[in-house]
């Protein structure tokens, strides 16, 4: 989305703001995002969860389990203990030339563990494939 947005000279309806700043200086952040969208900042913003939640089911929804809370800085490295490395090399492989442009690191070997897991994929694929040939070839000679 956002690269289709960039290519198309959108650039002037994208505001960049990393999740990390948001939660860590949130009052900054959200005039920041006010004044993005030309609206006045109002304090009580930031007491969102204060508000009766009428649309929310958590229980249908549990990723909004939190929607009910102040914001936390809580999360911003859950996904270090949370995620294996191979779901976070799954996940650079989509996120790479984002994640550099917008600044992050990239943590994993991603391309190495890609092209290893790649080569394993084939090489399973070409075992089954072997086998079922087998199989074939020797109900053909029956």
């Amino acid at each position: 989305y956002m690269v289709v947005a960039r290519t198309n000279q959108q650039l002037e309806k994208i505001l960049t703001l990393h999740y990390e700043d948001l939660v860590l200086n949130p009052e900054k952040n959200l005039q920041i995002i006010c004044d993005f969208i030309e609206i006045e900042f109002e304090p009580n913003m930031l007491c969102f969860y204060d508000q009766p939640l009428k649309q929310i089911n958590v229980k249908r929804e549990p990723w909004k389990r939190n929607i009910n809370k102040p914001v936390t800085t809580d999360s911003i490295s859950r996904w270090k203990h949370e995620l294996t490395e191979d779901m976070v090399a799954e996940i650079e492989v989509v996120t790479t030339s984002e994640m550099i442009r917008l600044g992050y690191k990239v943590h994993s070997g991603f391309w190495t563990r890609t092209n290893k897991a790649l080569r394993l994929k084939v090489e399973h694929a070409l075992k089954n494939a072997a086998s079922l040939t087998k199989k074939i070839w020797q109900k053909i000679q029956r």
